[in-house]
């Protein structure tokens, strides 16, 4: 998708235009990929939408979502594990790490990047658990899917540091 295709014509700063690209690309993967809940018990299907829709939220973990949901109970671990197959936690981390595995195959953005847009603050913490998930680091990842690797920009960060020069252009 080209640049003035996202802004009517008009020429952007490449940045921007690549992020907006790449949060385009997020959103068309997690609507094509909305849960299926019918089967799900009453409670439990709230909460899995309540996940699909504040994913890529960075606050959202299990205490956001049974406080969003109005859930006090601690047995809705037990309820959800048993229902969806794993916790809820495995459940947002699988979810986010499966748009980043996509976006690392269909885009060139840096890692950093996608690490912000798929609810990730810290590098650090998004190759910690890329690599938990996929064994492989996110760019050995990209390398594997025949996408290139791109060298880090001056001024990038590393992982550990916060993406904070790039997180002003987050929508």
């Amino acid at each position: 998708m080209a640049a003035s295709a996202l802004n009517g014509g008009r020429s952007a700063d490449p940045v921007r235009a690549q992020t907006l690209t790449l949060y385009d690309l997020r959103d068309a993967y997690h609507r094509r990929r909305a849960p299926d809940i019918d089967h799900l018990p009453a409670d439990v299907a709230g909460l899995v939408r309540c996940i699909h829709r504040h994913l890529f939220e960075p606050t959202t973990n299990v205490a956001s979502v049974k406080a969003r949901c109005g859930i006090r109970r601690h047995s809705i671990g037990g309820r959800f594990r048993a229902a969806v197959g794993r916790g809820m936690r495995d459940h947002i981390e699988d979810r986010r790490l499966g748009a980043a595995a996509f976006l690392l195959r269909e885009t060139s953005a840096d890692v950093c990047d996608i690490a912000l847009a798929v609810g990730y603050e810290h590098e650090e913490t998004f190759y910690r658990a890329f690599r938990r998930r996929r064994g492989l680091t996110p760019s050995a990842y990209r390398r594997d899917q025949g996408r290139p690797v791109l060298p880090q920009r001056q001024g990038s960060t590393v992982p550990g540091k916060k993406c904070q020069e790039r997180r002003s252009v987050r929508f």
